[in-house]
């Protein structure tokens, strides 16, 4: 719980620092610290089932979405945008939340929430120690929404918000 707690905090500092407008910002940044409420329902709900994904995912060296939309069809992703629709969050939120491993699913290229979250989740598993931990590869999409320039400054943030542990993840902002 704590580690997707410190996971959270991390997006979301850095998708706060990403330069977008304030209203995509703010939809960033709350996508952010919620993008993994799924896996709290998972293991709140199937406590058994969501622990052999776990390991499952350790023993093959897979992320766990990889291995939840293989084994069900769908993902933590799916399940916590679905909860957080139900809750009334806004679509621009939930969107971001169900797209944060798969932007290129959504029909259109442009850097809004749902690449900030993408994005600052790939660089918060590279900078949080965690198992999951893998870069930003795919160029292509960067390419195609005009960002993939800005990548270096994203590593650098997301170095730098790693080693600082301010308790607040819009500490940044304005």
């Amino acid at each position: 719980m704590e580690e997707l707690q410190i996971h959270g905090r991390l997006t979301a500092k850095i998708a706060g620092r990403m330069h977008l407008p304030d209203s995509t910002r703010d939809a960033a940044i709350v996508a952010s610290l919620l993008h993994d409420i799924g896996k709290l329902v998972l293991a709140w709900k199937m406590p058994d089932r969501f622990a052999r994904l776990l390991a499952r995912s350790r023993e093959q060296n897979q992320p766990l979405y990889q291995v939840e939309e293989e084994l069900w069809g769908i993902t933590h992703a799916e399940i916590g945008a679905y909860l957080l629709g139900l809750w009334g969050l806004p679509v621009g939120v939930t969107e971001a939340i169900a797209f944060h491993h798969s932007p290129s699913r959504v029909p259109y290229y442009r850097f809004d929430a749902i690449a900030a979250v993408y994005i600052a989740n790939l660089l918060a598993h590279d900078n949080d120690g965690s198992v999951q931990s893998q870069t930003v590869r795919d160029l292509s999409l960067l390419q195609n929404l005009g960002v993939a320039d800005q990548l270096p400054s994203w590593e650098e943030i997301a170095e730098e918000m790693a080693s600082s542990r301010d308790e607040l993840p819009y500490g940044s902002l304005k």
